[in-house]
C-alpha cells in the first residue's frame, strides 16, 4: 500500500522532471533559426542566428547565439498559452496569431509555455467573483477508453498519442 509521503514524493519527482523536460524543449525550440530571438535593431543575418543557444561564458545568466552575441530574453506570458482552458467544455482555443503579434509589437523574444496536469478543476472566487469549473485541453494522449474517467469522459489511452497536443509544439 502506498503512503501519503510516497505519493507526495512521486508527485514532486514527476513535476520536477516534467519541468526540466519542458525547459529543454523551450531552449531547443529557441535554437531553431526561424524562432531565434528578435532584436530591436536591424534584422540579424541568418548566419548569426544559426546554431543552438549556449551559456555565455562571461555571464552565465545569459545565453549567446551562434556568433557569440549575448541574447537577452524578454517576454509577456499568459497561463493559457500551451493548453486551452476556460469555463466551457471544450474551452476556447488560444489565439496564437494575436499573441505572437503582441509579442512582436513589443520586441519580445521569449514564450514561457504553461501546462496543466488536470483535465478540470474548481476555481474559487476568480475575478468575476464566482466559483466555476475550469476545463483544460489538449493532453498528450487520446481519450478513447476503455472506461470512463472521473470527469465523465473516456479514460486516456496511454498507448495512443494525441497529435493535436504535439502540434502545439511546432
Amino acid at each position: 500500500m502506498e503512503t501519503a509521503a510516497r505519493r507526495d514524493f512521486i508527485t514532486h519527482d514527476f513535476s520536477h522532471n516534467y519541468m526540466r523536460r519542458l525547459i529543454a524543449i523551450i531552449v531547443f525550440l529557441l535554437s531553431i533559426p526561424a524562432l531565434t530571438p528578435m532584436s530591436a535593431g536591424p534584422a540579424a543575418s541568418p548566419s548569426s542566428s544559426m546554431g543552438p543557444l549556449r551559456v555565455h561564458p562571461g555571464n552565465p545568466r545569459y545565453f549567446m547565439d551562434g556568433s557569440g552575441k549575448p541574447v537577452y530574453f524578454t517576454g509577456s506570458h499568459t497561463h493559457i498559452n500551451f493548453k486551452d482552458w476556460g469555463y466551457t467544455d471544450p474551452p476556447p482555443i488560444f489565439d496564437y496569431t494575436a499573441y505572437l503579434a503582441f509579442l512582436k509589437q513589443y520586441n519580445h523574444n521569449f514564450i514561457r509555455l504553461w501546462t496543466w496536469d488536470q483535465t478540470q478543476w474548481l476555481r474559487y472566487s476568480d475575478s468575476l467573483q464566482r466559483d466555476a469549473t475550469v476545463y483544460v485541453t489538449p493532453f498528450p494522449w487520446l481519450r478513447v477508453g476503455p472506461g470512463t474517467a472521473r470527469d465523465g469522459k473516456p479514460k486516456f489511452d496511454l498507448n495512443q498519442f494525441d497529435q493535436a497536443y504535439f502540434n502545439r509544439l511546432r
